[in-house]
């Protein structure tokens, strides 16, 4: 009778142990998966991009991100730089064109802080049209991460950029002052119609030796 008994308190104290056992692994599958999310909410929503290029004399670059049809704009951008004098007009349809097709590509992007055209922006205006681009009005609000390539959503890629209409304007506003900046009528091909927006307008100044753009509308 004792040897029974015992039987039965070695089966409920096994059992109990198992109960413990698995309640433990679940604990540290549990602990682990929030230790990893934690890790995720600490990691930057942007990585370093490699700068494979640059124009020295006015410092434009080129990253491992840019895409085909940006390349070979900023081809064109460095033979233009290269002219003795610099065709004024050709610069400022090639800025267009490149802050163009770099800020509509938010296929290229690798998340919504990854803002396009930025180098083409004047410095001092460059923190608010990210703000403005990044906020919930703007078109890289939705745009999801893709640091780890692994995105889904459809998102509009540039295959051209065209600029129908380029003149000379007077643009003065606060203590910037340029009787020779550039007004710019663009329109944007896209791979995939996605709702994106066709048919741009810019105005472009000059500021130190660059072209940047002011106003996108």
């Amino acid at each position: 009778m004792a040897k029974k008994r015992t039987k039965k308190k070695l089966k409920k104290d096994n059992i109990l142990i198992i109960i413990l056992t698995l309640v433990l692994i679940g604990l540290l599958v549990w602990l682990a998966s929030m230790t990893l999310d934690i890790f995720k909410k600490d990691e930057p929503d942007t990585k370093e991009k490699e700068i494979v290029d640059k124009v020295d004399t006015h410092g434009y670059y080129l990253t491992d991100h840019n895409t085909k049809y940006y390349k070979e704009l900023y081809e064109q951008l460095k033979d233009v730089l290269k002219g003795d004098p610099i065709d004024e007009e050709e610069y400022a349809t090639l800025v267009a064109k490149m802050f163009t097709a770099d800020f509509y590509d938010l296929n290229s992007k690798l998340s919504k802080t990854d803002v396009g055209g930025i180098q083409f922006i004047l410095p001092t205006y460059q923190d608010t049209f990210i703000k403005t681009a990044t906020d919930s009005k703007g078109m890289y609000y939705y745009v999801q991460s893709n640091l780890y390539d692994e995105r889904k959503q459809n998102l509009p890629a540039v295959s051209e950029v065209e600029v129908t209409s380029i003149k000379t304007l007077a643009y003065n506003y606060q203590q910037l002052n340029d009787d020779n900046a550039y007004q710019a009528s663009v329109r944007i091909t896209y791979e995939k119609e996605l709702g994106y927006p066709k048919n741009v307008n810019l105005k472009l100044v000059h500021y130190d030796n660059k072209i940047y753009v002011i106003e996108v509308g």
